[in-house]
């Protein structure tokens, strides 16, 4: 792809694109949260990306052709908005993980303008 070319995302791929990658990022919030927290505001935060995630995919998955609703829309926002990044040692492994998940979360988020059908 050059410098100026917008990467469009046809609907049957992004529909099947999305389920995927963040399941893996569901995965990986599981395994985060199952992990024992001291800081119950993290932890509580993790479970609401998650919840967030699921429902958005769970969306994603009975959406109309190339058509995403403005709840669906929000709940990936949500899961965003709620990544406990601020709650955490900056450099801990933790903090690497959730950086690492709020880039695959962006990654999707940034596609949906560019969806077609």
């Amino acid at each position: 792809m050059s410098w100026n070319e917008i990467e469009y995302v046809p609907w049957r791929q992004f529909s099947r694109m999305t389920p995927s990658i963040l399941g893996l990022e569901i995965t990986r919030l599981d395994a985060l949260i199952r992990e024992s927290f001291d800081n119950l505001v993290v932890r509580n935060a993790l479970v609401r990306v998650r919840y967030e995630l699921r429902e958005f995919v769970a969306d994603v998955a009975l959406a109309d052709s190339g058509t995403l609703s403005h709840e669906t829309m929000m709940r990936l926002s949500a899961a965003i908005l709620n990544v406990p990044l601020d709650e955490v040692e900056p450099g801990s492994p933790l903090h690497g993980s959730l950086r690492y998940i709020l880039e695959r979360l962006r990654s999707v988020h940034r596609r949906i303008n560019y969806i077609y059908h």
